[in-house]
């Protein structure tokens, strides 16, 4: 009985101090925006204390000033407890201290105390309502403890309060860190605005200008809550919003030819439109004019994406050939050039693309599975049985680990550790799992368990004839002939050429006592070559 094959698969004048403790907050927001922005808890509110519209002047004793200089220099060596301690006592000798609740505020900040920070920084926004300190930092406190909606207003106000009177790097750093929230939150039209706020302050930035570019084009895929503050949704598509992102990921192109950013970005936005060929052309141009082998790597990875998705994935693997080859420790392009290699049957470079991308990725579950099906295609059941049981451990997806249950009880059903296969494959649903189960089952002699699982697999794969041809022999080895011969009948009358249920037809028309139709498959399968037919018509 034949198995079947599976298919594969500042203001900062009056106060020194503070600038510089102000300056080191701008440090220490760039590493918080970005984990604070992914954060979605909602905090308790910090209560902000009134104050009267202009900043509260406090003069400095001499003692004050000793416990804040002394308080600034363990905070530059980043002490934070000790810091804290040190601008507590300056808190208490007094309250109304700016510096000293900008210290604090930071000490505690540096210590991830985000709610003692929260209320030092909004004490800033009450003593001095007009300096950008206050708001800044407790935007940055709130993003990092996941309130997005706190900090992007607390941000605004900041960008606000510091339109024209801080150093232009400052009000940059705040706008960027205002419009991050504010993508994150899916306003992209008030993202833009900001960033293209920052961008006149600084025209010839080219990370400002991409960033703008970026944003512009998200507003017109539609994604998320593209609302602005004015309550105005962004059209998806928008022929104008998407003529500006052209125009701004051109302008970084021609300031750094074949930018990787750039040039990827504008090969988006003409898929999107369905202009492939452009979106190739510039790409092509991208890897031409891109001196670092790395980057051009990446271009062809993604050209290599755009080819696969219009169905031209020949194509495809000459483009990751040449990817693989500038960058061979690129994870995903192995990846991807060992799945298009094992779908066009080049098992041997396929299973050397996926040991490498296994090696850059030993924690990916769909890695370890692609490597299993290769090691399957190559004949190799022990190295298949270990990358799928290895997939199984790397993973709690249920798709995943089905179809690494199916090559592993395949893998061992193929070595003949059929106790192992039938551990693996009892519960499957699919088709091919189904299949499995049931040879294993027929190899094992129950009959009745091959008999089930391969009906089940027969109205999973209708068209399938070697399933049909294995229930077929289940049937007879589990004595229900009539079952057999209905089969097998209907199996050989759309497949007249296959000498092996022909050669079963004849068993089950014997044992229903219907010799000379018996003998009629028996050479029917004899003629076409199969010998065990040959040898019941010469016992006859």
């Amino acid at each position: 009985m034949s198995t079947p094959q599976l298919s594969q698969f500042p203001h900062f004048g009056r106060r020194p101090r503070a600038r510089k403790l102000t300056l080191l907050m701008v440090a220490l927001v760039c590493g918080a925006l970005g984990s604070g922005s992914a954060q979605t808890a909602t905090p308790t509110p910090i209560p902000v204390q009134t104050a009267a519209a202009e900043p509260v002047a406090v003069a400095v004793s001499p003692a004050l000033k000793v416990k804040l200089e002394a308080a600034q220099k363990l905070l530059s060596a980043k002490e934070y407890k000790k810091a804290q301690a040190a601008y507590q006592q300056a808190v208490a000798l007094e309250y109304r201290s700016f510096d000293a609740h900008l210290g604090l505020g930071l000490a505690l900040f540096g210590q991830n105390d985000l709610l003692g920070a929260r209320f030092e920084f909004s004490q800033l926004v009450a003593l001095s309502p007009d300096r950008i300190e206050g708001y800044f930092n407790l935007g940055v406190a709130q993003a990092k403890a996941g309130d997005r909606s706190g900090a992007t207003t607390s941000l605004s106000k900041a960008a606000e309060v510091g339109r024209g009177k801080v150093l232009p790097a400052v009000q940059i750093s705040t706008l960027r860190s205002l419009a991050a929230q504010q993508i994150a939150g899916g306003t992209y039209a008030d993202a833009a605005k900001s960033l293209k706020e920052a961008l006149d302050l600084e025209p010839q930035d080219a990370s400002l200008t991409l960033s703008l570019a970026e944003t512009l084009y998200r507003s017109t895929k539609g994604a998320g809550d593209a609302t602005g503050t004015s309550g105005a949704a962004t059209p998806a598509g928008d022929p104008t919003l998407l003529s500006d992102a052209l125009a701004y990921a051109y302008k970084v192109q021609a300031q750094s030819p074949g930018s990787l950013k750039a040039t990827n970005l504008i090969a988006d936005i003409y898929v999107d439109q369905k202009l492939v060929p452009r979106a190739l052309t510039e790409l092509d141009r991208g890897v031409k004019q891109n001196g670092n082998k790395l980057e051009k790597a990446k271009l062809l990875f993604k050209k290599a994406q755009i080819l696969q998705t219009v169905g031209r994935r020949q194509e495809a693997i000459g483009v990751l050939a040449d990817s693989v080859k500038l960058d061979p420790s690129s994870g995903a392009a192995q990846y991807q050039y060992g799945r298009l290699l094992l779908e066009a049957q080049q098992t041997e470079r396929a299973l050397s693309a996926l040991k490498m991308a296994a090696k850059q990725n030993p924690k990916s579950a769909e890695v370890s599975l692609a490597l299993a099906f290769a090691y399957d295609a190559r004949n190799n059941p022990a190295e298949a049985y270990r990358a799928a049981v290895a997939t199984t451990k790397l993973t709690s997806d249920p798709t995943l680990i089905a179809s690494a249950n199916l090559l592993a009880g395949k893998a061992a059903y193929v070595s003949k550790q059929y106790g192992i296969a039938k551990r693996l494959l009892v519960g499957a649903s699919s088709g091919e799992a189904l299949t499995w189960l049931g040879l294993t089952n027929y190899a094992l002699k129950d009959y009745a368990g091959a008999v089930a699982a391969l009906e089940g697999a027969t109205k999973a794969l209708p068209t399938n004839a070697v399933v049909q041809a294995n229930l077929g022999a289940s049937y007879l080895a589990a004595k229900r002939f009539s079952e057999a011969q209905s089969v097998l009948e209907g199996l050989v009358k759309r497949n007249p050429g296959y000498a092996e249920a022909w050669y079963n037809l004849g068993w089950a028309l014997r044992n229903l006592d219907r010799a000379p139709e018996a003998q009629s498959a028996f050479k029917k399968a004899s003629n076409l070559g199969y010998a065990p037919a040959r040898k019941e018509l010469g016992a006859k």
